[in-house]
Protein backbone atom coordinates (compact mmCIF):
# COMPACT_ATOMS: atom_id res chain seq x y z
CA UNK A 1 0.00 0.00 0.00
CA UNK A 2 1.06 3.53 -0.83
CA UNK A 3 0.04 6.68 1.01
CA UNK A 4 0.01 10.24 -1.18
CA UNK A 5 -0.54 13.19 0.79
CA UNK A 6 0.02 16.93 -1.12
CA UNK A 7 -0.09 20.36 0.77
CA UNK A 8 -3.45 22.56 -1.05
CA UNK A 9 -1.01 25.19 -2.10
CA UNK A 10 1.15 22.63 -3.21
CA UNK A 11 -1.33 21.24 -5.77
CA UNK A 12 -2.47 25.08 -6.47
CA UNK A 13 1.22 25.43 -7.65
CA UNK A 14 0.79 22.30 -9.79
CA UNK A 15 -2.16 23.55 -11.57
CA UNK A 16 -0.38 26.62 -12.11
CA UNK A 17 2.96 25.08 -13.73
CA UNK A 18 0.15 23.02 -16.04
CA UNK A 19 -1.16 26.44 -17.46
CA UNK A 20 1.85 28.40 -17.36
CA UNK A 21 4.65 28.76 -20.55
CA UNK A 22 5.92 25.52 -22.15
CA UNK A 23 9.54 26.44 -20.68
CA UNK A 24 8.00 26.34 -16.56
CA UNK A 25 6.48 23.27 -16.69
CA UNK A 26 9.70 21.81 -17.95
CA UNK A 27 11.68 23.48 -15.70
CA UNK A 28 9.54 22.40 -12.56
CA UNK A 29 9.49 18.48 -14.37
CA UNK A 30 13.49 18.65 -14.49
CA UNK A 31 13.85 19.32 -10.75
CA UNK A 32 11.09 17.08 -9.97
CA UNK A 33 13.75 14.63 -11.80
CA UNK A 34 16.61 15.33 -10.19
CA UNK A 35 15.18 15.19 -6.61
CA UNK A 36 14.30 12.03 -7.55
CA UNK A 37 17.63 10.61 -8.79
CA UNK A 38 19.42 12.35 -5.77
CA UNK A 39 17.16 10.67 -3.44
CA UNK A 40 16.67 7.46 -5.51
CA UNK A 41 14.62 4.59 -3.86
CA UNK A 42 13.35 6.91 -0.93
CA UNK A 43 11.48 9.28 -2.53
CA UNK A 44 8.35 7.15 -2.53
CA UNK A 45 9.00 6.53 1.11
CA UNK A 46 9.03 10.10 2.50
CA UNK A 47 6.81 12.60 3.12
CA UNK A 48 7.63 16.32 1.99
CA UNK A 49 6.47 19.72 3.96
CA UNK A 50 8.04 23.21 4.17
CA UNK A 51 8.82 25.40 7.19
CA UNK A 52 7.44 28.34 8.51
CA UNK A 53 9.46 30.38 5.80
CA UNK A 54 8.44 27.85 3.09
CA UNK A 55 11.70 25.99 2.98
CA UNK A 56 11.12 22.59 1.91
CA UNK A 57 12.22 19.20 4.08
CA UNK A 58 11.16 15.97 4.03
CA UNK A 59 9.65 14.83 7.46
CA UNK A 60 11.28 12.94 10.02
CA UNK A 61 14.62 12.87 8.20
CA UNK A 62 17.74 14.93 8.27
CA UNK A 63 17.07 15.77 4.49
CA UNK A 64 16.60 19.78 3.17
CA UNK A 65 16.72 20.85 -0.32
CA UNK A 66 15.87 23.66 -2.61
CA UNK A 67 15.21 23.98 -6.34
CA UNK A 68 15.81 27.00 -8.35
CA UNK A 69 15.12 27.46 -12.24
CA UNK A 70 16.07 30.41 -14.27
CA UNK A 71 15.83 30.36 -18.14
CA UNK A 72 17.67 26.75 -19.26
CA UNK A 73 18.87 26.11 -16.00
CA UNK A 74 17.57 24.18 -13.04
CA UNK A 75 19.66 23.52 -10.18
CA UNK A 76 19.14 21.42 -6.81
CA UNK A 77 20.83 21.74 -3.31
CA UNK A 78 20.53 18.68 -0.97
CA UNK A 79 21.58 18.89 2.63
CA UNK A 80 21.50 17.95 6.02
CA UNK A 81 20.64 21.42 7.39
CA UNK A 82 18.28 24.03 6.06
CA UNK A 83 19.59 25.59 2.78
CA UNK A 84 19.06 27.65 -0.13
CA UNK A 85 19.56 28.33 -3.53
CA UNK A 86 19.10 30.57 -6.20
CA UNK A 87 19.67 30.54 -10.18
CA UNK A 88 19.58 34.61 -11.39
Amino acid sequence: MKLYIMDVDEYKKREAIKKGTPLMKVQHQAGEYMLRQALGDVFDQVVFTKDAYGKPYIVGKPIYYNISHSGQYVVLVISNTDVGVDVQ
